[in-house]
């Protein structure tokens, strides 16, 4: 029997070394040239490339993560700091004080919101802010256990409940005072005042 000659515009399979050869992926070649496929250079090139991508994606992505959450954490954490440096001065700073007896610590008790209830005992610094903020480094400040002690003193009152019931109207009595004194800082900021800490000479 005598082979069919090939049909001009039909597909013949490519001869598998001519595959081999030049990468042809399945499918056929025209040997009227009106069809040949496009050899699978592409496809290869990928199957390659792709394990690879693969494992720089496992293995940098955990990192990428940390690194993305490291940006994010830290505004918020000066945010933060930054907020309770705000009610560290709300609770704790007074530039000028007037009188400095029992109704000027009644009033300002009542002025920051101290009064709901009845704050036992509280201090208030009279200076700059600077200079309180100073604390916190080496300028005007040194270690002291967990805080940090002024290296000079400050004019101070502490306003100390009179006693009885803890809601308001609240009485107290003031001491005024020219010390040293102790506060916890954060990032560079007084954040807490540490009433305990009372040295009345150097």
């Amino acid at each position: 029997m005598s082979r069919l000659a090939p049909q001009p515009g039909r597909n013949t399979p490519a001869p598998p070394g001519l595959s081999r050869a030049f990468g042809l992926s399945r499918g056929s070649v025209a040997l009227s040239g009106e069809a040949f496929e496009e050899p699978n250079w592409r496809s290869e090139g990928m199957g390659r490339k792709e394990p690879l991508l693969e494992e720089m994606v496992i293995l940098l992505g955990p990192l990428l993560l940390v690194f993305m959450l490291g940006l994010g954490l830290a505004p918020l954490s000066l945010a933060k700091d930054e907020d309770r440096y705000t009610h560290f001065l709300t609770q704790h700073y007074d530039a000028k004080p007037k009188g400095r007896d029992g109704r000027y610590c009644e009033s300002i008790m009542k002025q920051r919101g101290l009064t709901r209830p009845c704050k036992e005992v509280n201090t208030f610094i009279h200076g700059t802010r600077n200079d309180i903020k100073a604390i916190c480094n080496d300028k005007n400040g040194e270690p002291y256990n967990n805080f940090r002690r002024s290296k000079s003193p400050f004019q101070i009152t502490t306003c100390k409940h009179k006693g009885g019931s803890n809601r308001p109207p609240c009485g107290y009595r003031a001491t005024a005072g020219f010390r040293t004194i102790a506060v916890a800082c954060e990032n560079g900021l007084p954040v807490h005042f540490d009433e305990s800490f009372i040295i009345t000479s150097q």
